[in-house]
């Protein structure tokens, strides 16, 4: 676990040789299998449909049902920067790749069905709140969600991270045992501002995407303060027929950010979700990020 650390995939295999897995965003590039030195990038996130995409979960249950274990030599080490859900599930698998491989596993196919779907939508994928089975996710989700809100994400502290990932998968062993309980939603947001096209938003509970796209926002930025002074800034559309080229914008913003686009602490992202760089956040105003996101849709 190394919060913030981003590379490609031939630094990837430069620094791990073989018999390694990157997840989630820790290489930033779409999946890669260099099956001599057992080598794999699993992600969603960069050069990606994230429609089109699996999210990392369900490409690390696809591979180790097709046969991953066996090619992998006994040890693996997995690698990722972040320990958000699609992390913890993913490592999970991977942490239980024989339990991963029975193929009558319905809870956990379950999981990381929901998993996918709402992570591949940043949130926007239809679902039933109300729902025995979604509550029960969000349940298992919530050492994360709480330690995100406390502001932990903003300390790097890698056994942190790491112990959110541990909390997860206690509550993981849980569910697929029958012994879940059932979260109570949180859906508070505040609009600071917005328009016609665009909303800035403060998100305040859990799940509260769910009832922003409920509500007929379908673009808006989330922004919370960084430790640094500077703002977390995520722009989110709920679906690629928002139209908007986040792809397109990304460059632009790392220009006023001041980055060189060969160093690490970029925008990046999607065509559905780009954010900020990670860990320090963007130097750039919300008034002006605003204004600009609303001059590039159409």
């Amino acid at each position: 676990m190394e919060p913030g650390k981003v590379m490609s995939f031939d630094d990837f295999k430069k620094r791990f040789k073989h018999n390694a897995i990157a997840i989630d965003g820790y290489v930033n590039e779409p999946p890669r299998y260099d099956i001599q030195d057992r080598l794999f990038n699993l992600n969603h996130h960069d050069g990606c449909s994230r429609l089109g995409t699996r999210a990392t979960c369900a490409q690390a249950l696809m591979v180790a049902r097709m046969g991953l274990g066996i090619h992998l030599h006994h040890e693996f080490k997995v690698c990722a920067d972040d320990c958000d859900e699609d992390v913890c599930l993913t490592c999970h698998i991977f942490s239980k790749i024989w339990q991963a491989e029975q193929l009558y596993n319905p809870l956990l196919n379950k999981l990381v069905d929901y998993e996918d779907k709402l992570d591949a939508t940043c949130g926007s994928y239809p679902v039933k709140c109300k729902d025995s089975s979604f509550l029960e996710i969000c349940w298992i989700f919530e050492p994360y969600r709480s330690f995100r809100s406390l502001g932990g994400l903003e300390f790097g502290d890698s056994e942190q991270y790491l112990g959110v990932v541990d909390g997860v998968g206690s509550r993981i062993e849980k569910y697929l045992v029958g012994r879940a309980k059932k979260a109570r939603l949180k859906i508070d947001y505040e609009v600071l501002s917005k328009t016609s096209k665009v909303a800035v938003i403060k998100e305040i509970g859990a799940q509260c995407r769910y009832r922003i796209f409920e509500d007929g926002i379908d673009l808006y930025l989330a922004v919370r303060p960084a430790k640094n002074g500077n703002n977390v800034v995520t722009i989110i559309k709920k679906s690629p027929f928002v139209n908007i080229d986040l792809l397109a914008l990304t460059p632009v913003l790392n220009h006023l950010e001041g980055i060189n686009p060969d160093r690490l602490g970029e925008w990046g992202g999607g065509d559905m979700v780009i954010g900020s760089p990670r860990g320090i956040g963007t130097a750039i105003s919300i008034e002006e990020l605003a204004r600009l996101v609303e001059s590039y849709r159409k």
